[in-house]
């Protein structure tokens, strides 16, 4: 590697980075790593950039290429993973790997292992407020879990974000939808790690939301409580274990780029039979995994971050590498207790059965080869049509309803309405139409 070419890459790393200055998703999750153990490697900045490359190896008398031709030594076969996506046949495969990559060396190097979580006691029960780049108010309240990887035949925080981040009645978003708070809510852990993890919930706020975050983050933890009394549900468990095998078994074909290097991922982290699965099919129910996990978010352990304009004037810290303006309060057990108090006393309960979860996948046999849709129902008003599918023989509908209204978009006034229509009617049915 000539030192024009490090030059040259060194510009380009500066260059992304110089693009992500601006993007608060990346501002963000720095900020999380700098509110961490400093002798973590979790706690360092990541991506690089002309500073860290350039000007500070300068300043400390390294030649960053020989650094980088030091560094090389890691590079060894016994710690490398290879996935190769071509049609040829297998012998044709095998010649073409052989040609390229017999000649890198097994020096028997060690992996790098992480010392355990990365978060100690003085990084938790916080309460950070940061300021964005976008407007908006976002919320994330999250936990340092045991890796779900540990346990990936169990699952148990798959279990546990289908239920925290569910959408139907009886839900935390489904509440908080309700009273006009937020727009949005996601929940689940992190799982590219077997040393550390993090469960989060996040969602978008209104403004109104904003005014009432101390109720919402009382919610979480009034869920939180409802599952350790309720106690853990096998038929949940077989429910998502079956909705995660039809989506895993009829998924679409996926790009091979994303493939591969999803499959090559999962050889670092699952033994090689699992390594077209991963994650993906917990099939093993064990309750006391999963209040394993459940009694590891707790107040205890806590980091909240709410990242909002109306903070402005009121931080008093910078993250160093995005400068990223923030605060931080102490939240203590006693407050989240308050805060539980005062929550919505709207009613939270699991979600029911789902009803769309399929019993049976046999496909209906179809007699002869139809090329053309075929006409079902006819009336006045409507027509219902329909084709079997010839091809890829999957059990999956397609349902297309097309209403034509000729006043729909006969103005200006009239698309916009009509959009606006659609998107209430989305947002109407959603807490039914989410279990589909």
């Amino acid at each position: 590697m000539s030192q024009d070419a490090v030059l040259r890459e060194i510009k380009a790393v500066d260059s992304e980075h110089k693009k992500n200055l601006l993007s608060d998703g990346w501002r963000m999750h720095q900020l999380q790593k700098h509110l961490a153990s400093k002798d973590h490697p979790y706690h360092k900045f990541s991506t690089g950039s002309w500073e860290t490359l350039e000007t500070k190896p300068k300043e400390r008398g390294l030649d960053i290429r020989l650094e980088l031709l030091k560094f090389y030594e890691n590079y060894s076969a016994n710690l490398m993973h290879l996935v190769v996506y071509v049609k040829e046949s297998l012998d044709c495969i095998q010649s073409l790997v052989e040609s390229l990559f017999s000649h890198v060396k097994n020096t028997d190097q060690r992996s790098f292992k992480c010392p355990s979580q990365p978060l100690s006691a003085e990084h938790l029960q916080l309460l950070v407020k940061a300021i964005p780049i976008i407007e908006g108010d976002y919320l994330k309240i999250s936990w340092p879990v045991t890796p779900n990887i540990q346990f990936y035949k169990e699952g148990p925080c798959r279990y546990l974000s289908h239920l925290i981040g569910h959408e139907g009645e009886g839900s935390i978003f489904h509440i908080i939808k309700e009273l006009g708070w937020a727009m949005d809510l996601v929940a689940g852990a992190g799982s590219d790690s077997n040393e550390y993890s993090f469960f989060s919930v996040g969602m978008r706020l209104t403004d109104a939301g904003h005014d009432h975050m101390e109720d919402i983050i009382g919610l979480v933890f009034k869920y939180i409580h409802l599952l350790k009394e309720d106690g853990i549900h096998e038929w949940i468990f077989d429910e998502l274990a079956s909705i995660n095998e039809t989506e895993f078994h009829y998924q679409d074909k996926v790009h091979p780029i994303s493939y591969v290097t999803s499959t090559v991922s999962s050889m670092r982290l699952f033994p090689p039979e699992e390594w077209l699965v991963g994650e993906s099919l917990p099939s093993k129910y064990a309750p006391n995994r999963i209040n394993m996990i459940l009694d590891e978010l707790s107040p205890e352990r806590v980091r909240i971050l709410c990242e909002s304009k109306k903070f402005e004037g009121s931080t008093n810290c910078a993250e160093p590498w995005y400068n990223t303006s923030y605060s931080i309060e102490n939240v203590t057990p006693y407050m989240i207790k308050q805060w539980i108090q005062k929550a919505p006393t709207e009613k939270l309960y699991l979600p029911k059965p789902n009803i769309f979860v399929p019993k049976d996948l046999s496909l209906k046999e179809v007699p002869d080869k139809v090329t053309f849709p075929t006409i079902l129902r006819k009336t006045p008003l409507s027509r219902l049509w329909y084709k079997p599918d010839m091809l890829f023989f999957t059990p999956k509908v397609y349902i297309i309803i097309d209403f034509h209204c000729p006043l729909s978009s006969h103005s200006p006034e009239a698309a916009v309405s009509t959009s606006l229509f659609v998107d209430l009617l989305v947002d109407y049915l959603n807490a039914y139409a989410y279990d589909a």
